[in-house]
């Protein structure tokens, strides 16, 4: 097979070459991992260069942020259906108080995420929530460019890779770009999709039957808690702590699933791709903040002027920080590669889930130092981050 980039670390999985293929001669295909990555039909290709020219991996983030904010919706539902704060809730209610049109994540049927948009707030209430496998967004890009070359008001939110991919269709094809609002989360790594299929069907294996819905970041005890929670068929719950509890995520925690594009992200540092970033606020405990933390709060950054003219329209409480204050993985260094990844894929292909799971799915004498010990004295102490960035490198 001939891809578009043969080094894999060099391909996000966003899909915009293929979306920018005048031959149709690109399609995106997994491999044993489950991301997926451009093939290129010899039959097809006229090796115009198209692909190659509009990707818009490894150029880099272009903004700064004008101002770094603490922040929490001001409704307490949207704010408990949030994973953190609420800031996507916020700025996509009032895209849809304009007729405009949000594009998000959500999860399908069979708990698989895919981008879709919504018009309504019964079509947004799925974008809640955090998901941590990728989404295809190949068919975006052109509905994003009719409803702006419509006049209509658009949001497009996802990892800083997609954003910065979006970003480029419209620029390429010179498409008005002022009433289209970008945030970027931040983002960790994007895992497996072959990893969460093998997951889901062990889950539906031990209960009989497949989830009914499923949060990844669950305030059930707490936003600090990490839970997962499953809501089964036959009404019961499975709330479970995830780094410590759920094979899915041990994995996770081991880092060994995650793209390999992931352990070099460009997007990974202070500037942003978005004209607003959004995730969890880590390390807010050491901060003077009046409002209940386990409710949840964001991390905000104000990227554009363009999103400075918005913030005062949008329904958020703010505390200005500093840029010290909230920096953590995924806006000041990507996740390092773990030494066995090779390791843990080569089981994997040899002997299947069960088989990683045993191996990689128990936290080493270290780690459970850093976990159990390091981890929750230097939260006391202030210096979470630090303590957040040694075990991450692990």
């Amino acid at each position: 097979m001939a891809y578009v980039f043969e080094d894999k670390a060099a391909c996000c999985g966003c899909g915009l070459c293929k979306a920018a293929c005048p031959h149709q001669a690109i399609t995106m295909t997994p491999d044993e991992e489950g991301f997926c990555y451009p093939v290129i039909d010899a039959q097809r290709c006229t090796n115009c260069g198209a692909c190659r020219r509009i990707c818009a991996y490894g150029q880099g983030p272009k903004e700064k942020p004008l101002a770094y904010y603490a922040a929490r919706h001001q409704d307490a539902d949207e704010l408990a259906r949030s994973s953190s704060g609420g800031v996507f809730s916020a700025i996509a209610s009032f895209v849809l108080e304009q007729g405009g049109v949000v594009f998000g994540a959500v999860f399908n049927e069979n708990w698989f995420v895919i981008h879709t948009h919504a018009e309504t707030w019964e079509e947004l209430r799925p974008m809640h929530g955090s998901k941590y496998i990728p989404s295809n967004i190949e068919a975006v890009y052109p509905q994003v460019e009719t409803l702006l070359r419509q006049g209509r008001t658009v949001l497009f939110t996802g990892t800083p890779c997609q954003v910065a991919a979006v970003r480029k269709w419209m620029d390429m094809r010179r498409v008005p770009q002022e009433k289209l609002y970008l945030m970027d989360i931040v983002c960790h790594a994007v895992a497996s999709p072959a990893i969460w299929k093998e997951y889901l069907q062990a889950l539906c294996k031990r209960y009989g039957q497949k989830p009914m819905m499923l949060s990844f970041r669950s305030k059930k005890l707490g936003w600090s808690k990490h839970l997962v929670s499953v809501q089964l068929a036959d009404g019961r719950d499975v709330t479970a702590e995830w780094a410590k509890q759920l094979d899915f995520f041990k994995l996770w925690n081991s880092q060994c699933i995650n793209r390999p594009a992931c352990y070099r992200c460009p997007y990974a540092n202070e500037k942003r791709a978005g004209d607003f970033t959004g995730g969890d606020f880590v390390g807010i405990e050491k901060l003077a903040y009046q409002a209940p933390v386990e409710e949840g709060v964001s991390v905000f950054t104000v990227n554009t002027e363009k999103a400075q003219k918005l913030l005062p329209r949008l329904p958020l409480t703010l505390m200005p920080v500093t840029q010290q204050q909230c920096l953590q993985q995924g806006m000041e260094y990507a996740a390092a590669a773990p030494k066995g990844r090779d390791a843990f894929w080569a089981l994997y292909c040899e002997k299947g889930f069960d088989a990683v799971v045993q191996k990689y799915g128990k936290l080493t004498l270290e780690k459970k130092l850093i976990y159990h010990v390091i981890v929750p004295v230097c939260k006391k102490l202030g210096i979470y981050q630090l303590a957040a960035k040694i075990y991450l490198k692990k």
